[in-house]
Parts: C-alpha cells; sequence; structure tokens
C-alpha cells in the first residue's frame, strides 16, 4: 500500500529531510513504522495524518497524507 509523505525541514537529522513522495508500506503499518523506516527518531517528530494531529501508533491506510514535523524547543 502508498501513504503520500512530506517530511518538513531540515531540523530532522535524516537522509530523508525534505522528502515529499509516496512511499510503500506494508498492510498494518502505524506512523511510528513509516518514521522508523525514513531514518526519523521518533522522540524528536510527530505526525499529521490526513491534516490531524496523530499519534505514532496511528494505524496508517492506503493512500493516508503523513506530514512529519519536527519537535522544536526553546527557551
Amino acid at each position: 500500500m502508498l501513504v503520500e509523505v512530506k517530511v518538513h525541514s531540515s531540523f530532522i537529522h535524516s537522509p530523508m529531510a525534505g522528502f515529499k513522495g509516496k512511499k510503500a508500506i506494508v498492510p498494518g503499518s502505524r506512523g511510528e513504522d513509516l518514521v522508523k523506516i525514513l531514518g526519523i527518531d521518533k522522540d524528536y517528530c510527530f505526525l499529521m495524518i490526513n491534516g490531524k494531529l496523530a499519534y505514532m501508533d496511528s494505524l496508517l491506510k492506503d493512500g493516508d497524507k503523513v506530514e512529519i514535523y519536527p519537535v522544536i524547543i526553546g527557551g
């Protein structure tokens, strides 16, 4: 199955930073599985699935639009 992925910002230390395109995943995959496939540490990002904030354990469906954002800490 395919999901549309957009990885926001170069703050995420991954070769996939800035990636925008489709990614093949196996049925039953969750957000954390996709993040792992992309080489992104799940502790330093958050997800939006189809425009809504989502948990890492959210089940992905064929055709979902997944956006991955870095967690930014300030002070």
